[in-house]
């Protein structure tokens, strides 16, 4: 399965791609919302796009947005460290089955399962 990781911090960013790596799936990483989208344009689809709520250049719901006028079916799972913001992402962008937010390493991988599972 082939993943696209949008993550602007670069510890989290090699963290997530060495876990998602070391579990088996087929990862591919940019650092902005800008850079995501050349490289969905370019290599996509995916079975998933994981994305950060906020990175430079479009952010995550942006980057949604473009990317679901390319493909309305694509998969797209949001994560984030900003568990206080109050923003429920399935609800801001109508479609996204779920959002990983916060939570253990193996919680993670799980909502990642069940994202790539909903895309089929």
């Amino acid at each position: 399965m082939k993943i696209l990781v949008v993550e602007d911090e670069p510890g989290v960013k090699a963290y997530t791609t060495a876990t998602l790596t070391n579990s088996g799936y087929e990862v591919e990483s940019a650092s902005d919302g800008d850079e995501a989208f050349r490289l969905y344009r370019k290599r996509g689809p995916y079975d998933l796009v994981l994305t950060d709520r906020h990175h430079p250049g479009m952010d995550g719901l942006d980057l949604a947005a473009a990317i679901r006028q390319e493909n309305p079916r694509q998969a797209i799972a949001f994560f984030t460290a900003d568990v206080h913001s109050g923003v429920r992402f399935p609800t801001e962008v109508p479609g996204h089955p779920r959002a990983a937010e916060g939570g253990s390493a193996g919680e993670s991988l799980a909502e990642v399962r069940g994202s790539c599972h909903w895309s089929r």
